[in-house]
């Protein structure tokens, strides 16, 4: 992996939108599964049609450039409550009933959507997500055939309420 900057983080997924580029992020936290260096922050850029990963390090989260990253990639609804919407039975539900259980006992948490193809998804082929809570070994997985669109966005917007106190679902 190669470190690279905010300022060029940017540039590139900037540029990979515009090329229609297979891209995702991940936001890992210092105690993340994920994370090898586990003394900070880390975002991770995969460009999966150049086979091209990127990382940046810092003492503090990525709240803020997160939500301008999901936007570019998902467009500017992603993290928007949608009225009218109907939780079905989903896997969602069951890692919607753990947040509040994190919540509830003040355990900070964090999550992945892994794509098919990303580096940190141990099930190549499907869509994962994997919830994350601090301290004691707590993994959750969710794995799909398609992409999970809508319990993603519920996940996304319950994570920002709990990390971002100026995140506002219904105003973004």
């Amino acid at each position: 992996m190669q470190e690279i900057t905010i300022s060029q983080a940017r540039e590139k997924t900037r540029i990979w939108q515009e090329q229609g580029k297979a891209w995702h992020f991940h936001v890992l936290f210092p105690d993340c599964i994920f994370n090898t260096q586990n003394k900070q922050y880390a975002m991770v850029l995969e460009d999966r049609t150049s086979i091209e990963t990127f990382v940046i390090y810092s003492d503090n989260g990525f709240a803020k450039i997160s939500q301008e990253f999901l936007k570019l990639h998902y467009g500017d609804d992603i993290l928007k409550t949608r009225a009218g919407v109907v939780s079905q039975e989903r896997p969602a539900n069951t890692l919607l009933a753990q947040c509040e259980i994190f919540k509830q006992n003040k355990v900070l948490w964090h999550h992945h959507m892994l794509f098919p193809d990303c580096i940190f998804n141990d099930h190549p082929g499907k869509w994962n997500i994997v919830m994350e809570g601090s301290g004691e070994a707590r993994t959750f997985n969710a794995l799909y055939d398609e992409e999970p669109m809508d319990d993603f966005q519920e996940i996304e917007i319950e994570y920002f309420k709990e990390i971002d106190p100026t995140f506002n679902a219904e105003t973004q």
